[in-house]
């Protein structure tokens, strides 16, 4: 029981919730004219945060962005995003990742929860889990994909394909890691940077994120159930 969460409002689904903690959005498939310029607003705010680094290759933005290596990674892959939605011009999507390594990953599901004590798997490689392989990401920066994935999920439910089997089936795992894993500074920064600029935010990276990640059924909202 989460006593101090009694005062939440009684009825609301999940989704209601969760968007009306997102905030109102601008009109984001518009930007999709500008192409990859829209991209320069993630490269722009990393090289000003503290340490950001690449997600997959963990290397200092300013290292990729001084050997032009540099590229836009979205979380949830383009390919499993519908074309008329805003999810995929959605900056609050994006991470930076090398080009080799954004390549690499192509659109493979993430493994967005920690490995079981018998595992030993390599970072940046490949794992079939429940069938289906997934990439595997350096175990520090799962926590700030998954603070990512939750987001996406949640807010165009019916604009992404349904995650992979094995990432519903580790969904409280998922929730449960973008809890307890610490936020990172550059990744704090960045989002407050974003929120100012667009006037709404990944509440996941606010001070109701742990209030949002006991509380909020996340299957519910992930398959856009009105009734979570």
């Amino acid at each position: 029981m989460h006593l101090p969460f009694l005062s939440l409002c009684i009825g609301e689904t999940a989704t209601r919730r969760w968007l009306r903690a997102v905030g109102e959005r601008p009109d984001l498939p518009a930007w999709k004219r500008v192409g990859r310029r829209k991209h320069a607003w993630l490269h722009d705010l990393a090289l000003a945060a503290d340490g950001y680094e690449s997600v997959y290759e963990e290397v200092p933005a300013k290292a990729l962005m001084a050997q032009n290596r540099y590229s836009v990674e979205h979380v949830v892959p383009r390919s499993k995003i519908d074309d008329a939605s805003d999810a995929e011009a959605d900056p609050f999507a994006w991470v930076m990742a090398s080009r080799k390594a954004n390549a690499r990953r192509s659109n493979y599901p993430l493994k967005l929860w920690p490995d079981a004590p018998w595992e030993v798997v390599a970072e940046n490689s490949f794992q079939v889990i429940d069938g289906e392989a997934h990439y595997v990401p350096p175990a520090d920066q799962r926590a700030r994909l998954a603070r990512k994935f939750l987001y996406v999920h949640a807010t165009y439910p019916h604009a992404t394909e349904t995650p992979s089997v094995a990432q519903l089936r580790h969904l409280d795992q998922i929730a449960r890691l973008a809890h307890d894993y610490p936020v990172q500074k550059a990744e704090q920064q960045v989002a407050d940077a974003l929120s100012g600029l667009l006037g709404y935010r990944n509440p996941l990276l606010s001070r109701d994120a742990s209030e949002m990640l006991e509380t909020l059924d996340w299957e519910a909202l992930i398959r856009g159930s009105s009734s979570g």
